[in-house]
């Protein structure tokens, strides 16, 4: 089954349980939009981005997970979500027993109820609002004050023309209303 809005189409998230998982990366505190337009390179989450992959780049081989997914982590308090303020946390799981240097930092994905769900093309882009606002409301869950997306081979990137052949996973953690 999918689920509409306008002209969009976004497959029902499934709900799953999420084990907990443990990331290193950097993180950034604010309003990423303050700086640059959603899903680009010039906002704060671009730039974070950039940060991440050229500290990530000076690691041996052995510290970086096999699986090659790399996770975005938006952390949403209420009190901060009326003026676009989060933290927004990029990463990947960390490889038990390697220590990373203080450039980065750890964070733990608790396990938790999810709502999953795969974004495609414009989805990625425009999904988010299909999912908060109309499917979300509709659910029988609240959601919790983060939310995860996961990267893997299948992102392309932000650029015209790459993020509409691309795909990620969107990860709503979530609790019955």
């Amino acid at each position: 089954m999918r689920g509409g809005s306008r002209r969009l189409v976004v497959d029902t998230p499934v709900i799953s349980d999420m084990p907990a998982i443990t990331l290193f990366g950097v993180s950034f505190w604010g309003n990423p939009f303050d700086i640059g337009q959603e899903w680009t390179e010039e906002n704060a989450i671009g730039r974070l981005w950039k940060r991440f992959l050229a500290l990530q780049a000076t690691l041996p081989r052995e510290a970086l997970s096999p699986d090659a997914e790399s996770f975005e982590v938006h952390v949403m308090a209420p009190q901060d979500a009326e003026r676009g303020l989060r933290e927004v946390f990029v990463g990947r799981r960390i490889v038990r027993g390697h220590v990373y240097p203080v450039e980065f930092c750890v964070k733990v994905i608790p396990a938790s109820s999810c709502a999953r769900v795969t974004l495609r093309g414009r989805e990625i882009r425009d999904g988010w609002d299909w999912l908060y606002g109309t499917w979300l409301p509709a659910s029988g869950f609240r959601d919790r004050s983060w939310m995860v997306q996961v990267y893997d081979a299948r992102f392309k990137g932000v650029a015209p023309g790459e993020i509409e052949s691309s795909v990620i996973e969107a990860i709503i953690p979530v609790v019955p209303k």
